[in-house]
């Protein structure tokens, strides 16, 4: 008989432990930029509403339709809602859709953008 899934991922690391645990390293870095100082320190609550907003996309599945993309963007001060959009496909164009409802959300239409 073949292995078992546990039996054939064996060797992966274990959760709540380091991927890199046990690795040697050589003391250079694959990262051109890693010599240069972090410009934050870690943290993504700014100062203000509408400083900084984070987008993320995730798939879902419909029995109607099968699997379908879904975008959102939140502001990160009060971690409010901006925008939502879900759609067929998940290229670019779609991704931007939040974006476009956020900032029409905040400012208004802007000149030449669509309702």
């Amino acid at each position: 008989m073949g292995e078992t899934p546990l039996q054939k991922y064996s060797d992966f690391p274990k959760a709540g432990t380091p991927s890199h645990a046990g690795k040697q390293s050589t003391g250079q870095s694959k990262n051109k930029h890693a010599s240069r100082a972090k410009t934050h320190d870690g943290t993504i609550i700014p100062d203000d509403s509408n400083e900084m907003w984070g987008t993320d996309m995730t798939k879902a599945y419909t029995i109607k339709d099968g699997w379908g993309s879904v975008f959102g963007i939140v502001g990160h001060f009060v971690t409010d809602c901006l925008g939502l959009h879900a759609a067929k496909l998940g290229n670019r164009f779609e991704a931007l859709e939040p974006v476009r409802q956020g900032i029409k959300d905040i400012n208004g239409p802007l000149p030449g953008m669509l309702p």
